[in-house]
């Protein structure tokens, strides 16, 4: 069974929601959505043992990884 996520929900999957929300003006700015793109890229690049090192499961990295980059 598949775990479910605030960011499931039909809107979020929704083209013109995401493009709504990808073009909207933020206090965070396009170089912090990019920086979370690059973060949650670079935590699928780290091995199991190295995720266990710093308190983190593949499950919880593999929930990151698959949030669109405008959700923090």
């Amino acid at each position: 069974m598949r775990a479910t996520h605030e960011y499931d929900e039909p809107r979020y999957n929704d083209p013109s929601f995401a493009l709504q929300v990808a073009l909207e003006p933020s206090e965070n700015g396009l170089a912090e959505r990019r920086r979370r793109a690059y973060s949650r890229s670079e935590l699928m690049n780290l091995s199991d043992a190295d995720l266990r090192d710093i308190g983190l499961s593949r499950c919880s990295t593999d929930i990151e990884a698959s949030k669109p980059f405008w959700m923090a």
